[in-house]
């Protein structure tokens, strides 16, 4: 079976008190099957889709209990009730706005794709592109490259968000980059790790009035983000040469990252300009950082030193 529903219980499972076909009286007097547990255990281990209501989300911790859950259906949402999503330190999540429980997190596995409520289908992916690209806005955002970017000031900027904010970026871009084959998320993961690179520099300088940019868990966290854009590119390729859409490399697409999630025909227009988007802009931060990295192993980057302060007037 790999569809439950809340809502609609069998009358036998209450009216015989059984729980996964275990009789209550039994599991009172430790008369247990074991191999029944474990059915009932694994039937839940591996269930698909939820059906449940709001009130019973609001009530239960349902979804810690189904780890590769992909469709969820919320039923009787209240009027003027809304769900909306977020992240924190321990992933993702959604809340319901206007509710009386609307400090409630929901956080949901990974492997969860879609939740319709209210007859409408919420991508879940696309939901989490729009929470990373929100949590980095501080920062500037996650922004295109050109041939005239400074890569210096896009990642400067982006490390001025305090530490808790780009470890949420990286925990829950890194889980996404595993789990599914969208290749902004290594490319937003990309960024997150080099803004966190560059974090720890431009805080000695401000606290010591200098620092050395050659060192080694720079260059390694440089090199981590080059390698993630690689396979950034290498999927877009993949997804692009069959229906002979490679973009040449005399133009500069910009990131598209979400109208793929319509339902857009491989083949069409915007699927060219989603799966361009991302080579093109994962090629563009690949040469930036390579240039970068290989500047600062040469030592053709100077220390970076802040004047001495002048005496006052």
């Amino acid at each position: 079976m790999n569809e439950i529903s809340l809502n609609n219980l069998p009358k036998s499972s209450v009216s015989e008190n059984k729980i996964g076909g275990l009789n209550l009286a039994n599991i009172l007097t430790s008369k247990i099957d074991s191999s029944k547990l474990d059915d009932f255990t694994d039937s839940k281990l591996s269930q698909s889709k939820l059906s449940a209501s709001y009130t019973n989300l609001l009530d239960t911790n349902l979804l810690a209990q189904y780890p590769n859950l992909k469709d969820l259906t919320i039923t009787s949402l209240p009027a003027g009730v809304n769900l909306r999503f977020w992240a924190d330190s321990k992933g993702y999540f959604f809340w319901f706005q206007n509710s009386n429980n609307s400090q409630a997190k929901f956080y949901f596995p990974d492997s969860l794709k879609t939740i319709e409520i209210n007859g409408q289908i919420l991508n879940v992916e696309a939901q989490k592109v729009n929470v990373n690209q929100g949590i980095m806005q501080p920062g500037g955002g996650f922004g295109n490259f050109s041939k005239t970017t400074s890569a210096i000031d896009y990642f400067a900027n982006m490390s001025k968000l305090s530490y808790k904010a780009l470890e949420i970026e990286e925990k829950t871009l890194a889980s996404s980059a595993q789990t599914s084959n969208n290749p902004y998320f290594k490319i937003y993961l990309a960024d997150t790790d080099v803004a966190l690179a560059l974090k720890p520099i431009i805080d000695q300088v401000l606290t010591t009035g200098q620092a050395n940019l050659n060192n080694a868990k720079t260059i390694d966290d440089l090199n981590k983000a080059i390698n993630l854009l690689k396979q950034a590119q290498s999927d877009s390729i993949a997804a692009l040469r069959p229906y002979n859409q490679v973009p040449p490399q005399n133009i500069n697409l910009p990131l598209d990252p979400y109208g793929i999630y319509g339902g857009v025909a491989p083949g069409s227009p915007y699927y060219y300009g989603y799966w361009g988007g991302s080579l093109d802009q994962a090629r563009c931060r690949e040469v930036a950082l390579t240039f970068l990295r290989n500047l600062i192993q040469i030592n053709a980057l100077p220390p970076i030193e802040l004047p001495p302060a002048l005496p006052p007037n």
